[in-house]
């Protein structure tokens, strides 16, 4: 499931609703329009599962799924990564390969960009 900005979807209604009104376009229009940014409006906040770094059994469970992967002692190769658990590593697009052997002690990997909370 993705996440949507809600306000922006029922901005953009509301123009196409003042677009439609303006030129005189199926003035049923704008009552489907208001009935759908209401229900919008009454849909639940989803609030996303916490962002801790992956333990090594969730890791191993991501295989050839992106990972936000950082490394507190080289942050320029910070990035999304691609987890291979056959071969037990990741795959970076600046260090290459990097072992599940030294995760939690170089390296650390999350769901999505600890920024993004």
């Amino acid at each position: 499931m993705r996440l949507i900005d809600a306000d922006r979807l029922k901005a953009v209604l509301e123009n196409l609703k003042a677009h439609a009104e303006e030129h005189g376009i199926f003035p049923a229009f704008s009552v489907l329009v208001d009935y759908v940014i209401e229900v919008i409006g009454n849909q639940p906040t989803i609030v996303p599962p916490p962002n801790d770094p992956l333990t090594l059994e969730e890791l191993r469970g991501m295989d050839g799924e992106p990972v936000w992967v950082e490394f507190p002692r080289c942050p320029e190769a910070t990035g999304w990564m691609l987890v291979d658990a056959t071969r037990g590593s990741v795959y970076t697009g600046i260090l290459g390969k990097v072992s599940f052997e030294n995760y939690s002690e170089t390296w650390l990997a999350y769901r999505r960009r600890p920024e993004e909370e």
